[in-house]
This record gives structure tokens, C-alpha cells and sequence, in this order.
């Protein structure tokens, strides 16, 4: 048996992935179980920020308790599938015409298909 490839994605890489993103699935936690909504991405320096519909049930999750996972993912054939889970506390963002979260980029998780070898 080999050893399996390395896909993660170094934070440069990870940055210029999340520069091209506009959705992203964010998840809270409702009693203890993961629960999902789309929201609006934006990349801000080293953390992304993440909008929901002001009648987004997670909203009011989220300011029970503020542990979130943003994943954004692209897969426009198997060989370019990419994605980026950023785990962390959200960050309440005031000023914004919609509920708004910063989340760092301190914690995350990433995979590049670009990046398995060919043959």
C-alpha cells in the first residue's frame, strides 16, 4: 500500500479559493446537532464573513451559542473538486443590512483534487 497524497491546501491557496466563492453552507449547532443554511461569503483578510437572511433560523442559533463551520466547495468535475471548512467562533458583525459573522481562518480544513497525481 502507498502513501496517500497530500491535497490540503496551504493558507495562500486557501485565501485565493475563498476570493472566488460567493456561497457558502453555515452550520450551528441546534441542541447538539449540526444544522444548515446558504449564505452570502466574503472574504475579509485572514477570516471570511458570512450573511444570512435575517429570518434564517440559524441566526438565533448562532447567538445562543457561537461555534460555526463555513464550508465552501466547488466541483465542476472530479478532478477540480475543492473546498475549505473554516471551524471557529462567529464573530457578530454590526453595521451590515443583514445578520453578518466574521469567522477566522485559524481552524480549517481543506482538500485541492487538483493536487491527487496522475498517472
Amino acid at each position: 500500500m502507498g502513501t496517500r497524497p497530500d491535497i490540503t491546501m496551504r493558507p495562500d491557496e486557501i485565501r485565493a479559493f475563498l476570493a472566488t466563492q460567493t456561497r457558502a453552507v453555515v452550520v450551528a449547532l441546534a441542541h447538539g446537532a449540526p444544522v444548515g443554511s446558504v449564505g452570502a461569503l466574503t472574504l475579509a483578510d485572514d477570516a471570511v464573513e458570512v450573511a444570512l437572511a435575517p429570518d434564517d433560523p440559524l441566526v438565533a442559533l448562532l447567538a445562543a451559542d457561537d461555534r460555526i463551520c463555513v464550508i465552501a466547495e466547488e466541483f465542476p468535475d472530479y478532478r477540480s473538486i475543492t473546498g475549505v471548512c473554516a471551524h471557529g467562533r462567529a464573530e457578530a458583525v454590526a453595521g451590515r443590512d443583514r445578520p453578518t459573522w466574521r469567522v477566522t481562518l485559524d481552524d480549517t480544513t481543506s482538500f485541492a483534487f487538483a493536487k491527487i497525481p496522475r498517472a
